[in-house]
């Protein structure tokens, strides 16, 4: 598919999902990923992701993030990831030159798991991650994702999909259960550099004050070369 016919693509998808999430919930924030792997052999590559978030829908910015790292996949379902990232959260509604309220730094190390049942296609993500923001912490993360192609027998080429995660994280302090993330949505692979997902993430906070809760939406641009 021609690069022209791939920007129609996404700005069409862009708009109506736009109409969809305005309709549902005005204050939906927004989730925007764009992710990059580079291919250096059989065994290794290299990763980089750009993320920023916002309040409401295309505004009220505050929250980006830049991370990357090197995977070694050792075995035909299985990789090793370690990676490194700047994360920076904002005074909420605030742009990016005002007083940031907290920048953290962190190390992490990654595990994957791939299984294939039938045409089901299923993810087993744990990562710990070393946080500096002033203070040191560690967390665990586990996230289940799965995959069911549309259109075809399997998520190649020219497949329409449906996405479906979950992922859970857990600190060394209280409360050790500290968030839940969920998303739900479809994507689509233009070829076998590039792919788009978009959908509906909800993301539930368990602090100690209060519990914080806030649906997004999301749309994720991956390239592999």
């Amino acid at each position: 598919m021609a690069i022209l016919e791939k920007t129609i693509f996404i700005l069409i998808a862009f708009l109506l999902i736009t109409k969809v999430v305005n309709a549902q919930n005005k204050e939906a924030g927004s989730w925007s990923t764009l992710n990059a792997k580079a291919t250096l052999n059989t065994k290794w590559s290299a990763y980089t992701e750009f993320q920023l978030r916002s309040l409401s829908f295309y505004d009220r910015f505050y929250y980006y993030e830049l991370k990357g790292g090197v995977t070694w996949s050792f075995l035909p379902k299985y990789s090793f990831t370690i990676g490194t990232g700047l994360y920076n959260t904002f005074n909420e509604g605030e742009e990016y030159e005002h007083y940031s309220r907290q920048k953290e730094v962190r190390l992490w190390e990654q595990f994957i798991m791939d299984q294939k049942l039938s045409v089901v296609e299923i993810e087993h993500r744990y990562r710990a991650e070393q946080r500096f923001k002033g203070s040191f912490e560690n967390r665990f993360r586990y996230r289940l994702n799965v995959s069911v192609p549309i259109n075809k027998r399997e998520i190649t080429t020219n497949a329409l999909y449906m996405a479906v995660f979950n992922e859970l994280f857990f600190t060394d302090k209280q409360p050790h259960f500290s968030r839940n993330r969920f998303h739900a949505g479809v994507g689509y692979v233009f070829d076998e550099n590039m792919s788009l997902q978009s959908g509906w993430l909800r993301q539930v906070d368990f602090n100690r004050d209060r519990t914080r809760r806030k649906n997004y939406f999301l749309l994720s641009v991956s390239y592999k070369m």
